[in-house]
């Protein structure tokens, strides 16, 4: 299993917009570096092999948001998903699609969802981690606001 290293949010960035360039689906799933501001509270992880590796990485902030999940290579998933949990992903924003069947295979709900802001392109879709219980038993409360307030 991969192991991931707490790194600096420069070079975070560095990493995510070498993965940006050269491919294509890290480029549509995640934000513009270019649009990406400093958090202080955030931490960035990167995949490390002795050394950093620029291939896979997320960023979790003070609330538990997972941000800038990415991997140029397929097969990754598994591992960034155990590492940004272990390290407290709580809740996170995707566009609809692969993303949420992704999210949800790692125990994610569907809590809202928004019009994306580019007409005719998918919504984006705010998830929430189930609680242990939740995730076992299916004891999601169908009536109960799940909204990230």
């Amino acid at each position: 299993m991969k192991q991931f290293k707490k790194v600096s949010y420069n070079v975070f960035i560095n990493n995510l917009e070498f993965a940006q360039a050269v491919n294509d689906n890290v480029r549509k799933a995640t934000t513009p570096v270019q649009e990406i501001e400093r958090d202080l509270t955030a931490s960035y992880y990167l995949a490390y092999d002795g050394f950093v590796n620029n291939g896979m990485g997320f960023a979790i902030d003070d609330t538990g948001e997972l941000t800038s999940v990415f991997s140029i290579n397929k097969g990754n998933g598994a591992a960034i998903m155990k590492s940004a949990i272990d390290n407290g992903a709580q809740h996170l924003d995707c566009f609809d699609g692969y993303l949420t069947t992704f999210y949800k295979k790692y125990g994610f709900l569907e809590v809202d969802r928004q019009a994306n802001w580019t007409a005719g392109q998918p919504d984006v879709v705010y998830m929430r981690k189930l609680t242990p219980a939740e995730y076992l038993f299916g004891l999601i409360d169908k009536d109960f606001d799940y909204s990230i307030k």
